[in-house]
């Protein structure tokens, strides 16, 4: 699949009451024949029993995604991989998940997982890493400091969000760059 780019990130969510919802989380739904809806807030008796996660490429190729308890998904076309930041709980039943604090993963483009974000050996999570999270994805483009990178974060501790940068490794490199939460 090296060579193909995504078109979308999508997922089928199948709820108790038989209703089912197709939700665009990354991409173009453009030209698509897929009726895409938002999930909606709290319906009373309405509890989610499946999600299903899938991968469109720009030949109109389906792929599923073996993820769930995500809340951030997102591709690089340009880079050929694909970005999960997981939940700080396990509310699904199965598929991929990680933990706090390295509750990241890369993902090649054909849904299989490259590796897991760690956070790096020093920072201010360090000695103790309770609490602490990978929050959501940045770009850092400034003089001194560009690329890819995620916001690590600690609601009790720390106010602010920690930039990491991503070199294509498991380990995060800390760039002692952090900025307000907003």
């Amino acid at each position: 699949m090296m060579g193909m780019l995504i078109k979308c990130i999508y997922a089928v969510i199948k709820f108790n009451n038989g209703e089912i919802v197709n939700r665009l989380l990354s991409g173009d739904s453009s030209k698509l024949n897929i009726n895409f809806e938002e999930v909606g807030g709290f319906k009373f008796g309405r509890r989610m029993l499946e999600k299903k996660t899938y991968i469109m490429y720009e030949d109109g190729t389906i792929h599923n995604i073996d993820v769930q308890d995500y809340f951030y998904i997102d591709f690089f076309n340009t880079e050929n991989y694909i970005s999960v930041i997981f939940y700080n709980e396990k509310y699904f039943f199965n598929g991929d998940y990680f933990s706090p604090p390295n509750n990241a993963a890369i993902y090649n483009i054909d849904g299989t997982l490259k590796h897991q974000l760690l956070l790096p050996k020093e920072g201010f999570w360090t000695p103790d890493s309770e609490g602490w999270y990978i929050h959501s994805t940045y770009y850092a483009d400034f003089p001194n400091l560009k690329g890819w990178g995620v916001m690590v974060t600690n609601d009790i501790k720390w106010p602010d969000l920690c930039f990491c940068l991503y070199n294509g490794t498991p380990n995060l490199i800390w760039t002692k760059y952090s900025q307000e939460r907003r």
